[in-house]
């Protein structure tokens, strides 16, 4: 299977694991470079890397934390100092998004979306945003 629709396809599982979670967090808006990660899945998730499956998933890099660029992290603030300091969060993306975001890979973008916290072993960062939009930048607006 191909990075980016195995990155997708985790995308839509953490979906269905994100409409979950308590209580929606409001919506912010973050700048970063779209990038693909690989990591060690399951059975084992890194402890036998020959058995363990290949996993991809949607990053946005950030230049600056979460909390420099909003300015007021409210939204962030039940989401605890880790998810406030992050340079990674990890992006989960819908099928209105997905062909920007494989066009985006290695490039500046704006996503606004729903914050939340990791809540299974394929979450791979303190922070992951729902996408709600995704658009290519020039520079960073914040």
């Amino acid at each position: 299977m191909k990075p980016t629709r195995l990155a997708f396809t985790l995308a839509a599982f953490c979906l269905m694991v994100a409409g979950r979670a308590a209580e929606p967090s409001p919506s912010i808006t973050l700048e970063g470079t779209l990038a693909i990660g690989e990591f060690y899945g399951p059975p084992n998730y890194g402890e036998n890397p020959s058995g363990d499956r290949i996993e991809h998933s949607l990053f946005l890099q950030l230049p600056a934390t979460p909390t420099t660029q909003l300015g007021n992290s409210d939204a962030l603030v039940k989401l605890g100092p880790d998810a406030q300091g992050t340079y990674f969060v990890q992006v989960v993306v819908h099928d209105p998004e997905r062909a920007a975001a494989e066009k985006a890979i290695g490039h500046r973008v704006q996503i606004v979306g729903d914050p939340f916290e990791p809540l299974t072993g394929h979450h791979r960062s303190p922070l992951l945003i729902d996408v709600k939009s995704l658009k290519p930048i020039d520079a960073w607006s914040w």
